[in-house]
């Protein structure tokens, strides 16, 4: 008798999960659109739309040419290199990449035949079409795993300070400031997955050492802080919070949380806008008394 009702309470959620799913498979298509759709095969080299890391001084002309073609069409900026002073020499492709020696006419229909062909052959194209709705400039809603199944190459043209090809589009001046960033918590989410791992009992510990950090194709990348080689950190830098390293997030095939309905669980019973107590260490345990007797009283 003591059991019928988590055995109930077990079955509802298993079914209200499914109908979650089902919803969503029917109301957002488009959410597994990136699963379903084979990338398309680019050679970006023979498409001339390859571009090498922007170097940190040119020459006018060289700038003017690497911005030709894209000025026929893209004729409002705000700045023509994206920065204030005119002491930065850059063109279009040195931070996006594409074929700046194809000219377009804006004053063409975008589905003209002749507009079509120059945007396309300008253009760095996504593997992914269908998924970033091409040629549709409005990105989807959703792009941040999407981003780690395309190619390098697109994901520069449409956001060069994306930290997968951060360095090849601002690295020759600004690497300091990339290699920080990269390593920054807001870039990490180091707070939040380590507070998050040892709650859920994932990490028994709360020494953060889990964070995300992606290589230049989108994989689970470790972070290390640079030290002297055979050092490591130094009591001040420990002092500050400095982690030696950080290391990808491990996925539940590999350490599965110890109760999989606590994964579904909106928020405390008690503490609605906050995660459950039940199970969270205690020094009293009248948290965890008082969240069971009132789960009970609802059953």
């Amino acid at each position: 008798m003591g059991r019928a009702p988590i055995v109930s309470r077990a079955a509802h959620l298993l079914l209200a999960i499914g109908a979650l799913a089902l919803a969503l498979a029917l109301s957002l298509p488009s959410a597994q659109a990136a699963d379903k759709e084979k990338p398309v095969k680019r050679d970006y080299a023979a498409m001339g739309v390859l571009a090498a890391p922007a170097p940190a001084n040119q020459s006018i002309a060289d700038m003017d040419a690497k911005s030709e073609g894209c000025l026929t069409c893209h004729v409002k900026t705000d700045a023509p290199t994206m920065h204030v002073t005119p002491a930065v020499r850059l063109g279009c492709t040195d931070c996006h990449g594409g074929n700046p020696s194809i000219a377009g006419n804006s004053q063409l229909p975008h589905d003209h035949p002749d507009y079509v062909a120059a945007r396309d052959t300008a253009h760095v194209l996504p593997t992914l079409p269908k998924s970033w709705y091409w040629p549709s400039s409005a990105n989807p809603k959703r792009t941040y795993a999407l981003l780690n199944k395309e190619s390098p190459e697109y994901v520069k043209f449409v956001n060069p300070s994306d930290y997968r090809v951060a360095r090849e589009a601002c690295g020759s001046c600004h690497i300091q400031a990339i290699e920080a960033a990269e390593r920054s918590i807001m870039a990490t989410g180091a707070m939040l997955w380590g507070g998050a791992s040892y709650n859920n009992g994932i990490l028994p510990f709360k020494n953060y050492l889990l964070g995300e950090a992606y290589t230049r194709n989108g994989k689970p990348a470790k972070i290390t802080t640079p030290t002297r080689p055979g050092e490591g950190l130094t009591p001040a830098q420990e002092k500050r919070g400095v982690l030696a390293e950080m290391y990808p997030l491990p996925t539940w095939h590999v350490i599965p949380p110890g109760d999989v309905f606590r994964v579904f669980e909106r928020g405390g019973r008690t503490i609605n806008s906050q995660f459950p107590e039940i199970g969270l260490p205690n020094t009293t345990g009248r948290i965890q008394i008082l969240e069971e007797q009132i789960g009970r009283a609802h059953v």
